[in-house]
């Protein structure tokens, strides 16, 4: 247990504020998206000397979350990370030089579009002197009216070639006017494109961003490699597939694609993308009742706007190295707090760290060993973590960005059904299971039978294990037909007079293709709701196939290649001659 006398430990915090930090330049190497946030790991290589000393993270988003930061190091210097604090700032509201430049290009670009507009209107000028000289040609009067000037009689070669001047000039200024509206529709996006790309280069809030300070000792000088990371909302993940199958060899790809949107205010360029399906945001527990308490209150004095992150571990390194780890979010603190300013450090009369003993230590000594595990799929009981190989670029335009995830190899088993009575078609689908071992989360699908695109729809989350059910949409090789061969009212009945309605359908099936087909085809016969109606099933024969509940028949029908089926569906309907019956076709 440390204690530090409160003097003492202001007038160390006053000559800290003092020492100068040194600003890190870091670069993004990884980022975690999950379905509401993403974690951002950013690393600085740098050259310490012995002593104390400040490295500063500057110009991050000021939306960042500040209790997910974490803070770790690693290298050939002895450093032990003493505490972490986040302090807000203005950026300047001056334009940078990006913006400088973007604007310039706008410029130019809205001058060449003015330049468009002026000889837009040259040209609607011409084209009516095109129109007033036509006009004057074609009614001009004789030498015999005094009130106007005697024109030239032209012969028919003349006005022929009046005729080819005045449709080769307003040809001519057709086209010209088309190739001026697509440059006008040309700059026009572009223009646009550049004046997003200066909005987007004005910082994650506009003006504000989060600088993050690390302070360390370091025991001796070397080479240092600092690691911060740091949850951002405003990104986001939604998984997508691509089902394409091939009907010849039944094989189902399925593709597993992740599609990311982000608009964090940084470019993610060249990083390790790993998806993941947790939901940090929802805690790993379920949530606790606390006690309700009544009582005064009392006002509170605003403090500081530094944020203090005081638990110091460090972490041995066994290639002779040394790391150290600072983090907020994994680790309990109890302390009293006194800050003075933003540079000052807070006074921990005492802390306690959760390690991986869980053991109590103080600011410096403690060691334990982290372990960091990639994998391209990683699943837990309660999430799934997808690693996207290679490098991806994501910029922050909140635009959709594709990255695959796995390219699945399933057999399908295929089948296909026809309702002829509402529908002359047959409908391809395909049952596969999913033996990948990736965990299949409900997300939208795109169809593609033999290379062609066929639908669009959603499946439902299937574990490993599960069937996967796809629609493909109508196979035009497979031809179904359905008449209405006869439809006969007659009156029946001796002592009482009935009607019976009769109904003689022909339903056809042929395999147009070249392989065998196995098809469903399903039609059905009236369901009676009185006693006094009676239906009757004639054929098929319903002691060899009976409709269900809902009087549908269904006819499994296994075709060879070129082969043709009919099949027969005849019933008749029954019912007093002076009893009103609704729903007859």
């Amino acid at each position: 247990m440390i204690k530090t006398s409160l003097p003492a430990v202001l007038m160390f915090g006053i000559a800290n504020a003092l020492r100068a930090a040194t600003p890190v330049d870091s670069t993004i190497v990884s980022a975690t998206v999950y379905f509401d946030r993403a974690v951002i790991t950013r690393t600085a290589g740098i050259d310490v000397t012995a002593g104390e000393q400040q490295f500063v993270f500057g110009h991050l988003p000021a939306t960042l979350l500040t209790d997910s930061i974490q803070v770790s190091g690693r290298g050939s210097a002895q450093t032990t990370i003493l505490d972490v604090t986040v302090n807000r700032r203005w950026l300047d509201t001056s334009a940078s030089d990006a913006v400088r430049k973007l604007e310039s290009e706008v410029k130019v670009l809205q001058q060449q579009r003015r330049e468009i507009t002026d000889r837009s209107t040259t040209l609607d000028q011409q084209q009516a002197l095109l129109t007033q000289i036509a006009n004057w040609a074609a009614s001009f009067k004789s030498d015999g009216n005094k009130d106007v000037i005697a024109v030239p009689q032209m012969n028919p070669a003349g006005w022929q070639q009046l005729l080819d001047f005045y449709t080769a000039g307003l040809e001519r200024i057709a086209a010209e006017k088309r190739s001026l509206d697509e440059r006008r529709d040309d700059l026009d996006n572009r223009i646009a494109a550049l004046n997003s790309q200066s909005s987007q280069s004005q910082g994650p809030s506009g003006k504000e961003v989060d600088d993050v300070t690390v302070r360390a000792s370091v025991g001796e000088a070397g080479k240092l490699t600092l690691t911060l990371s740091y949850a951002v909302p405003a990104a986001h993940w939604t998984p997508t597939y691509d089902a394409r199958l091939s009907s010849s060899d039944r094989k189902l790809s399925l593709g597993y694609f992740g599609t990311v949107r982000q608009n964090t205010g940084e470019d993610w360029k060249s990083i390790e993308l790993t998806l993941s399906t947790a939901r940090p945001s929802l805690g790993g527990a379920a949530p606790q009742l606390q006690p309700w308490v009544l009582a005064q209150r009392e006002s509170v004095a605003a403090g500081g706007n530094a944020l203090k992150l005081s638990p110091y571990v460090v972490e041995a390194d066994e290639d002779s190295g040394y790391a150290a780890t600072s983090t907020l979010a994994g680790t309990r603190i109890r302390s009293n707090l006194n800050s003075v300013g933003q540079a000052v450090s807070a006074v921990n009369n005492q802390f306690l760290l959760d390690t991986a003993k869980n053991q109590e230590v103080g600011g410096q000594g403690s060691q334990f060993k982290s372990r960091e595990q990639a994998a391209a799929l990683d699943t837990r009981a309660t999430s799934a973590t997808f690693r996207v190989p290679g490098t991806t670029d994501v910029p922050s335009d909140n635009a959709p960005h594709r990255v695959g995830i796995a390219d699945l190899q399933l057999s399908a088993k295929l089948a296909y059904e026809s309702t002829p009575k509402l529908s002359p078609a047959a409908f391809l689908s395909a049952t596969a299971l999913n033996d990948s071992g990736y965990p299949l989360l409900i997300g939208e699908i795109s169809s593609f039978l033999d290379g062609m695109f066929v639908a669009k729809g959603q499946i439902n989350t299937l574990m490993p294990g599960e069937k996967l059910d796809l629609a493909f949409g109508v196979d035009d090789g497979i031809k179904v037909e359905r008449k209405l061969i006869n439809l006969l009212t007659e009156d029946v009945g001796l002592v009482t007079s009935q009607v019976r309605v009769s109904y003689d359908v022909l339903i056809t099936v042929t395999n147009n293709k070249s392989t065998a087909v196995a098809i469903t085809v399903k039609d059905q016969i009236p369901l009676s709701r009185h006693e006094k109606i009676k239906v009757e099933q004639l054929e098929p024969d319903p002691n060899g196939n009976k409709p269900d509940d809902e009087g549908v028949l269904a006819w499994a029908l296994n075709l060879k290649p070129g082969e043709k089926r009919e099949l027969p569906l005849k019933f008749s309907i029954t019912y007093p001659k002076d009893f009103p019956v609704t729903g007859l076709e």
